[in-house]
């Protein structure tokens, strides 16, 4: 099993050898979610796209997003 970068970290700052972890953050490119783009949230109580598509509906959503994209 693999530790998690916060594994290592939370190591790192306890003493233990550190770890070199490299990656990139994906979020707002494939997904959107509220700590990253909160007004979309605003109407809603939802965690992530998926669920704010769920709770506005096919066409409200398509226009909430291309809103968003414009």
């Amino acid at each position: 099993m693999r530790a998690s970068a916060f594994t290592l970290l939370a190591g790192a700052a306890a003493g233990a050898s550190a770890n070199i972890v490299r990656g990139v953050n994906l979020g707002g490119w494939l997904v959107t979610e509220p700590w990253m783009t909160p007004s979309l949230f605003n109407s809603t109580n939802t965690a992530d796209e998926w669920h704010l598509c769920n709770a506005l509906g096919k066409q409200e959503c398509l226009k909430t997003l291309e809103n968003h994209w414009s």
